[in-house]
């Protein structure tokens, strides 16, 4: 494994019950602005007990860290289909009962360009195949009891504004989002499903325009502590850019509005009685 300075600084600072694999992933993710959830998702992966094909993995980790809205429930199941897809021969019994060994089917695989809703579609139907089921899983959950906000209110120049804190129930809610949103939001279709996870969507409507979105917020019914909190492009709720992003991506305007959302969410978050998690 090869560190950087700061992963090298990152990899010392790691909790003192890490193994010495992962202190180096803590270091790693750390390193390239990663959260520390994502390091604990990573860590319950075979990637927290092996640094074999580490050239390969080391990929896999930078392109999760440019990702931050990849559900964390998913990380174990897409490191296991790119192991298989990449690493793991394939046995092949022949009808006459003869066992043969086969190369891994994509032994080229790579994370350069990769898409974030292909990835989400081949991990999706592969786990299908595992379990075998014979129908498309649910497009529709029941609402959590966390409740949306509206508010109207109008501005210096007299428009009229109108947020709201809405929840998505649907997949095609959530693909929609996370197209508008350049984001993939969609990867939480599944926790929503089982209700593990609730999102919301922060929506601005100046009189009767399009809805303008603001910000994805994912949070635990159960706790009812936020997991995730982006703006457009995986912006920070603050309007901070990760580094590598280029400020042109939001405009003056968007920024302002982003800005002005903060206490709307706020107010919201106090209604539902709502806290922010460690990473948000």
């Amino acid at each position: 494994m090869i560190l950087t300075k700061r992963m090298a600084h990152e990899a010392l600072q790691a909790p003192a019950h890490s193994t010495l694999i992962e202190a180096l992933r803590y270091g790693q993710i750390m390193g390239q602005d990663g959260e520390s959830p994502l390091v604990n998702a990573v860590n319950g992966t075979r990637l927290g007990r092996s640094l074999e094909h580490e050239d390969f993995w080391s990929t896999v980790i930078h392109w999760l860290t440019k990702h931050p809205m990849i559900d964390l429930d998913l990380i174990d199941p897409i490191v296991e289909y790119i192991q298989l897809q990449k690493f793991t021969s394939q046995q092949i019994t022949e009808p006459g009962g003869q066992v043969l060994m086969e190369d891994p089917p994509e032994p080229n695989f790579s994370m350069k360009s990769r898409s974030v809703n292909k990835l989400l579609d081949l991990v999706e139907a592969w786990q299908t195949r595992l379990s075998r089921e014979n129908r498309v899983p649910a497009s529709r959950w029941e609402r959590s009891d966390i409740g949306e906000l509206a508010e109207k209110t109008t501005d210096k120049k007299g428009f009229n504004l109108t947020w709201t804190v809405r929840e998505l129930t649907t997949t095609s809610e959530l693909v929609a989002e996370g197209r508008a949103m350049s984001h993939c939001v969609r990867s939480y279709s599944t926790g929503c499903r089982a209700g593990r996870h609730a999102v919301f969507s922060v929506q601005l409507t100046v009189d009767d325009d399009r809805p303008l979105h603001l910000m994805t917020i994912a949070v635990s019914p159960k706790t009812r502590v936020i997991s995730q909190m982006r703006s457009r492009h995986n912006v920070q709720p603050t309007g901070r850019l990760d580094p590598g992003m280029r400020r042109k991506r939001l405009n003056a305007d968007y920024r302002l509005d982003l800005r002005a959302s903060r206490a709307v969410v706020s107010r919201w978050m106090e209604a539902e009685g709502i806290r922010r998690g460690a990473s948000t």
